[in-house]
């Protein structure tokens, strides 16, 4: 039996995923799955390093995020259910081709100089304009099927899964997910009975955000600091243990428990990055290096910066190196205070 996790947070998931992409392809690896995609919050800042790494190691890489996408307009500051609620819903977003990463890229700039607010967030005009090559599943409970759903708002459920097929046709997918976080089961129960009477296929998935189960708590902290919450703090959002990168059999053994078909590996096989999207990759690198001054000698981090890590080939000492080499003529005051964070002066 053969699974690929199709929506899977690296550390460039800042503050929420602990998975580092070198552990990613490892386990991947070990487990004898024959791909992997990788699906960081609203941005791509991983897929250079992701797609080199992986074809060096013998595995497909598919490119992709889970974006988040305005519950209206994306210019406008609405928010779900009211003053309360948030301001965007979840969406796995994969590159099926070349034309379908470059719209990815569209999609993550625009969600960020358009319409960022809480988080850069899409809308539904950005994705019929830029749906050509890429694969969506409906995500987690945070997802636009899976609150109406859990909401037992099923009209409204009906029109959001009709509205994503009719647009992404053929290339939609209803989701489920592997693990046992509050509700899940109930909302897994549900995503099969839309999907037999829309006639979609269901996608099964774990959303995994750490490595092993043992990583819980490491990830918890993590989480604690991305929320800006005590560790003690009993009202604070928790996740499951259930979110690790499983092995097919994990997989199987928990969905299993709802009735229904999933496919794990088709989604995977329509995804045909071939060597023109990772050029693709590189060239979009190799010009924003280019566009760089270097007389300024700046350092650019090709990864989030993190204390006491240093890979071969990449220097991570702290913040204070981070703007190391920046000119202290017309510096912002704030990059700068930044910069002595630490106290050593630059």
């Amino acid at each position: 039996m053969s699974f690929v996790h199709l929506h899977c947070h690296s550390e460039y998931s800042l503050l929420d995923g602990a998975n580092r992409i070198d552990d990613l392809i490892n386990r991947a690896l070990e487990f004898e799955q024959p791909a992997l995609a990788i699906t960081d919050h609203g941005n791509l800042h991983g897929a250079w390093e992701f797609q080199e790494k992986a074809k060096k190691a013998g595995l497909k890489p598919i490119i992709g995020m889970e974006a988040y996408v305005a519950p209206g307009d994306r210019r406008a500051r609405d928010r779900i259910g009211g003053d309360r609620g948030k301001p965007y819903y979840h969406l796995v977003l994969l590159a099926q081709n070349t034309t379908g990463y470059k719209n990815l890229v569209k999609l993550s700039s625009l969600a960020y100089t358009e319409g960022f607010y809480a988080k850069p967030r899409v809308d539904r005009e950005l994705l019929t304009k830029y749906s050509e090559g890429i694969v969506v599943s409906s995500a987690c409970m945070a997802g636009e099927i899976a609150h109406h759903l859990l909401s037992e708002e099923y009209d409204q459920a009906r029109a959001a899964a009709s509205w994503y097929a009719d647009v992404f046709r053929d290339r939609y997918y209803l989701e489920v997910q592997a693990h046992d976080s509050e509700n899940q089961a109930t909302l897994n129960g549900r995503v099969f009975q839309l999907a037999a009477e829309l006639n979609l296929p269901v996608l099964a998935t774990n959303d995994a955000h750490f490595l092993t189960r043992d990583d819980h708590d490491a990830h918890d902290i993590l989480l604690c600091i991305g929320l800006g919450k005590d560790y003690s703090d009993t009202n604070r959002m928790h996740y499951d243990e259930g979110l690790y990168f499983k092995s097919a059999p994990e997989i199987a053994d928990l969905i299993a428990a709802a009735e229904g078909e999933t496919d794990a590996l088709g989604p995977w096989q329509r995804a045909n990055l071939r060597d023109s999207v990772f050029d693709v990759v590189e060239g979009h690198r190799k010009k924003m290096q280019d566009a760089v001054p270097l007389e300024s000698s700046l350092l650019f981090v090709a990864a989030p910066i993190d204390q006491g890590r240093e890979p071969r080939g990449q220097i991570h000492p702290g913040p204070a190196a981070f703007f190391a080499g920046v000119p202290r003529m017309g510096m912002d005051p704030v990059l700068e205070r930044v910069a002595q964070s630490d106290g050593r002066k630059q």
